[in-house]
């Protein structure tokens, strides 16, 4: 049994920014999601990241602790009193 995901579409206004992805090089459109964060789309409205076969070259990679708070943090407080 396959799981089937609900496709959220969205409505691109006239004015969207157009380009193309970085990844695949596929034309697409820039919104804004309600948050005010830029999200690129295709132009059927559908998210890019649903369709676009290089998107997890794009995803955020979690920091480690120890970039987190690495040299540039401890440097603040060396030779202070």
């Amino acid at each position: 049994m396959s799981k089937q995901i609900k496709q959220i579409k969205y409505d691109i206004p006239f004015n969207a920014p157009a380009g193309k992805c970085k990844g695949c090089r596929a034309y697409i459109r820039w919104i804004f999601t309600k948050n005010g964060k830029r999200m690129p789309v295709d132009p059927d409205g559908t998210p890019h990241f649903a369709t676009c076969p290089k998107a997890q070259q794009f995803q955020k990679q979690p920091k480690k602790k120890s970039q987190a708070r690495g040299d540039g943090q401890q440097n603040l407080f060396e030779g202070g009193a």
